[in-house]
């Protein structure tokens, strides 16, 4: 669906309206116009109405866009196999990844104050990196469960980490939650870029 005007053809659902349909007594309402139902919610309605010199109101479209998706940064709850599938959609919109997972290794100093470790989740294992530019990494116990925040590389398999800390009791029991929302609403996302 485009922007519309002047006396083009329109089509929607499988129906094809021309403006002077769209003008005739009896579409009045920009409300009747028929808009896909996976549109709806999404489009964006502007009306003008004129009065005509035989008294009845005639209703004109001025204008009909789909509304873009909103492309800013998007926090995912998820897991690490979670991560790497919505991973694939990083050039739509900016992703920050939130990740509970154990600390599987020793944290190994690497180059350019990068500090290296292996986390694990019930699934899935990542290699992962955090820099200590502008902070330390907190002491981090083998076998406890962390919570991280950060962008994965898909290229280099490394999962790329800007915050790591201990991950609280409360949080580990309502990880599960989160993740089923957070996968819900990436799904409805990448639906809408895919209607687009």
């Amino acid at each position: 669906m485009a922007l519309i005007s002047g006396g083009k053809a329109i089509k929607t659902a499988g129906t094809s309206f021309s403006n002077t349909h769209l003008h005739s007594n009896k579409v009045r309402d920009i409300d009747n116009f028929p808009v896909l139902p996976a549109l709806q919610g999404k489009v964006k309605k502007l009306v003008g109405i004129t009065k005509a010199a035989d008294g009845y109101q005639k209703t004109k479209l001025l204008q009909m866009k789909v509304m873009q998706p909103d492309n800013s940064l998007r926090i995912v709850t998820t897991t690490i196999e979670g991560m790497k599938h919505w991973t694939q959609y990083n050039h739509k919109c900016a992703l920050l990844f939130e990740v509970f997972a154990t600390l599987d290794s020793a944290v190994r100093a690497g180059e350019q104050s990068a500090k290296n470790f292996l986390l694990r989740d019930r699934k899935d294992s990542v290699p992962a990196v955090f820099y200590e530019t502008d902070r330390d990494l907190p002491r981090l116990i083998r076998g406890q469960v962390h919570r991280c925040m950060g962008t994965y590389d898909q290229r280099r398999n490394l999962f790329k980490c800007v915050s790591v800390r201990s991950a609280s009791t409360v949080e580990q029991k309502t990880f599960a939650e989160f993740v089923s929302v957070a996968d819900a609403e990436m799904t409805q996302f990448v639906q809408t870029l895919n209607e687009v």
